[in-house]
């Protein structure tokens, strides 16, 4: 199974233009295994960055046209570069500071 070893963080991808994402498409197609049909679908929905980690399978292939397995691959990886999006914030309290020396900390 042919796989993708460039794919981009969510800020680059967030950041793109509807040629970027075509871009991306295009040089990954081994496994995306779109045609030019759907390639231009694409294209002409204007899926830019944004609106490209926004969507999914059912909106590919009911709104865009996409045939059932392209649009799987594509939300797979839309999916992956999402998923680097989730970030924790972490909490160092005062007592925390006093009893650790600002080490310990609380991961929320």
């Amino acid at each position: 199974m042919t796989t993708i070893t460039n794919i981009p963080s969510f800020e680059i991808a967030q950041g793109w233009s509807v040629a970027d994402v075509r871009n991306f498409l295009e040089s990954n197609n081994d496994y995306f295994s779109l045609n030019n049909t759907e390639l231009g679908n694409i294209e002409n929905s204007g899926f830019n960055g944004p609106a490209f980690l926004d969507t999914n399978k059912d909106e590919l292939v009911k709104d865009v046209g996409l045939r059932l397995g392209p649009a799987k691959n594509v939300a797979r990886i839309v999916a992956q570069i999402n998923d680097q999006s989730k970030f924790y914030f972490i909490v160092c309290t005062p007592r925390a500071r006093q009893l650790f020396n600002s080490i310990y900390c609380l991961f929320l």
